[in-house]
């Protein structure tokens, strides 16, 4: 069944049950009021779009608001709805719909979500928003798009090089990043923790990757270990292995005959560790990355990427934070199908630092400056300094 399908359903009968009981649903939300300036641009450059989503979202945007209602059905069954307007996007989008149980079955740390919910993936999606991001964009991992698209295979290995330099201005329509937070899959989710130890396993419809191969016949398995050796230290490993291709790549000319879209796999790896002191936090993640792909060169079965990023946030003095995120992603070399090896993607590194001040507990405000980079490509760089509020209620 369609992704949106089934999340609309989960909050059409969250709804249907919760109604008479409307006066016991939680209302709250959080509104970002942003603005940025490209520097250092050529003559005649457009504006960069290396910050949006598919969907044109981008933390950056003049003006987010989520609004969020839970409602507890019953002792430990809630149903819990983000709704998100982008200015980007232009309309209200249901970000996710959940029914979640907690302490199945008297268990403290087994707990069920079912829904459209964030991916359990790494550590950035459970600081994506606002208010808990120390900065404004995104690490590239979960973010950059690449040459390898979701809709279409390459007919050979010349095509897939090609599509490095098209539409290199509007990254959004280049192809698939490695992870996608900014939408989110549908599926079932155990997860639990103890004092030194959490989890979270998921199987979903949809790709990390790409939330458009909801449609395709496979699903998904993601998910997440981490442990607590000692205070504040925090180290976790993470997991993806599913199908991520659309159905409409069956449809292509180049798609190979005897195969169906679900042959086609993402494998994605992730190591991940935080580590906090005083006024004073650091945070980090690497992942490897592997697409099935057909039609490469012989002795090539797919595509790789590895990359990660690195972020400190120093407390400067009282309601002042100081943050740097620094990453890259390194694509690995493909037979060009004449016995040259060549990376089947630009590298591509992002440093964004900046200054956070606490007007209040729920009224923070940002300014920073972000560089890209991408040696080699036709638009080889892009950079920008940007403002944002943002607040919760």
């Amino acid at each position: 069944m369609n992704k949106s399908v089934i999340g609309w359903l989960v909050l059409c009968v969250g709804w249907v049950v919760v109604a008479p009981a409307a006066a016991q649903i939680q209302w709250s939300g959080n509104l970002d009021i942003a603005h940025k300036m490209d520097v250092a641009q050529a003559e005649g450059e457009q504006d960069s779009r290396i910050n949006q989503s598919l969907k044109g979202l981008s933390p950056f945007n003049l003006v987010r608001a989520r609004l969020f209602a839970d409602a507890e059905l019953t002792e430990g069954v809630a149903v819990l709805t983000t709704v998100l307007w982008d200015e980007g996007l232009g309309h209200f989008d249901m970000e996710g719909a959940y029914v979640l149980m907690s302490q199945v079955g008297g268990h403290p740390s087994l707990n069920l979500q079912v829904g459209k919910m964030a991916t359990p993936y790494g550590r950035f999606a459970s600081r994506s928003f606002a208010m808990f991001n120390p900065l404004i964009g995104t690490p590239l991992l979960y973010q950059y798009f690449s040459s390898v698209r979701g809709n279409s295979v390459p007919a050979n290995a010349a095509q897939q090089l090609a599509w490095r330099n098209s539409a290199t201005a509007a990254y959004e329509t280049r192809g698939l990043p490695t992870v996608y937070d900014a939408c989110w899959n549908t599926g079932v989710q155990l997860f639990g923790s103890t004092q030194s130890f959490a989890y979270a396993v998921a199987l979903t419809k949809g790709a990390v990757s790409n939330p458009e191969a909801k449609n395709n016949d496979g699903a998904q398995l993601v998910g997440r270990v981490g442990i607590q050796p000692s205070m504040g230290l925090q180290v976790g490993l993470s997991g993806a292995w599913g199908p991520y291709l659309a159905a409409a790549a069956e449809d292509g000319p180049a798609f190979p005959q005897g195969h169906a879209v679900e042959d086609f796999k993402q494998l994605l790896l992730g190591l991940d560790a935080a580590y906090s002191k005083g006024r004073f936090e650091f945070t980090t993640e690497v992942m490897r990355n592997h697409w099935d792909v057909p039609n490469l060169a012989a002795g090539d079965d797919g595509l790789t990427n590895m990359g990660g990023y690195a972020e400190a946030i120093v407390g400067v003095r009282s309601g002042l934070n100081w943050a740097t995120r620094a990453g890259r992603i390194h694509y690995g070399k493909i037979d060009d199908g004449n016995g040259t090896r060549t990376a089947w993607d630009y590298d591509v590194t992002r440093v964004e630092t900046g200054l956070e001040y606490y007007l209040s507990h729920d009224l923070h405000v940002k300014g920073v400056v972000q560089f890209n980079w991408r040696p080699h490509a036709p638009d080889d760089a892009d950079h920008l300094v940007g403002a944002q509020l943002a607040t919760a209620f």
